[in-house]
């Protein structure tokens, strides 16, 4: 089972940084390349996730990141849905 450590990394380093935050909520496959000089390791699935978020509201996003995280650990896994999004998307 993966623990997706990095990506709450991620969304921890967004809630302490205004700047990293805003490019997180721009362009969060960008963001997750690294925050000053930490770097991201995140899964296929994780980058799937990042891709489907589309919102102005950093509460909305760490909500959605929550939840998926809460799901992967549930055991329901990746939809097809985000596979394809992010395939289309180059990820």
């Amino acid at each position: 089972m993966v623990n997706h450590l990095d990506l709450e990394r991620l969304v921890s380093a967004g809630a302490l940084d205004r700047k990293y935050r805003e490019l997180l909520m721009r362009d969060p496959l960008r963001a997750a390349e690294g925050y000053n000089s930490e770097r991201f390791h995140l899964t296929p699935e994780e980058k799937a996730v990042l891709c489907r978020i589309h919102t102005d509201d950093y509460r909305a996003f760490v909500n959605t990141v929550a939840n998926w995280i809460f799901e992967e650990r549930m055991g329901y896994g990746a939809s097809e849905r985000d596979r394809v999004q992010c395939a289309q998307r180059g990820v």
